[in-house]
């Protein structure tokens, strides 16, 4: 007569105990419960299935105009977009669900809005020091876009970039009191083109679309001349940059709630399902 190893009368009694395990009814995604050593473990039997028992995905893009063409064509009502302006993204949600019917939140798209390289640009050059030479060919790489202020043209402009000198001189005051005399010398330096017929222009005009699918606008460029090392350098500061960052925000909200239109909810935030 044979005996039984230890590993047949695991099977056996594996056997047994799954014949009385009640498995799971009302399950989207086909699966059973089977017996696992001493614990009970489910079984998800769905990539066995000729097809997936609900549709689950993630889209991503960079422009607006394709993730609001694909957010409409879901045609789902119950759809929420949340919005994050200041990190230029925005994430939908198509199973989210609701507080008493919860979803899985793993059907989704993703909107990663990306800067034109106009606008990569100008947000560049803040706290940036230009050589003449680097300026100067900065602006005719930019411009078509550009304009100046102060200056009959962009060639006029960069010519007298191009050729800035430094003046120093020196303002002596001498006062004479009862009591003492006080004698002070200040230095005076100033910048400025060599040519009398040229004029430093006092900044420029970019005009640039932030994002694709978004408004161009103008963005002012103050020009600076700093004087402090033995060559001048230029920098460009962006006037007003927080206000326009927040127009630019107030747009990227706008376009989605056009641009969306299957009645789904927007909302300006992050989510984190």
């Amino acid at each position: 007569m044979s005996t039984l190893d230890a590993e047949a009368i695991s099977a056996i009694a594996e056997l047994a105990l799954r014949t009385q395990i009640p498995q799971p009814t009302g399950l989207r995604v086909p699966s059973f419960f089977v017996a696992k050593g001493d614990g009970v473990q489910l079984l998800d039997v769905e990539k066995y299935s000729a097809g997936r028992a609900r549709f689950r995905g993630c889209m991503k893009t960079t422009s607006i105009m394709d993730f609001c063409a694909y957010v409409s064509s879901r045609g789902i009502s119950t759809t929420r977009v949340f919005a994050d302006i200041e990190a230029a993204q925005a994430k939908a949600f198509f199973n989210i669900g609701t507080d008493s019917d919860p979803g899985h939140c793993d059907d989704t798209a993703i909107l990663t809005l990306s800067p034109t390289t106009q606008y990569d640009a100008i947000t560049s050059v803040a706290g940036y020091k230009f050589t003449q030479k680097a300026l100067a060919e900065w602006l005719e790489d930019w411009s078509t876009e550009i304009s100046p202020i102060g200056s009959p043209s962009l060639s006029a402009a960069i010519t007298a970039i191009r050729s800035i000198e430094i003046k120093a001189g020196a303002t002596y005051t001498h006062d004479d009191g009862d009591f003492g005399a006080q004698k002070t010398a200040m230095e005076q330096i100033e910048a400025r083109a060599k040519s009398a017929e040229l004029q430093l222009p006092s900044g420029f005009v970019f005009v640039a679309a932030p994002y694709n699918g978004f408004t161009e606008r103008d963005f002012h460029l103050r020009l600076s001349v700093f004087t402090g090392d033995d060559k001048p350098k230029l920098g460009l500061r962006v006037v007003g940059f927080g206000k326009a960052q927040q127009q630019i925000g107030e747009e990227f909200a706008e376009l989605l709630a056009e641009g969306i239109d299957a009645g789904a909810s927007i909302h300006r935030g992050s989510f984190t399902p």
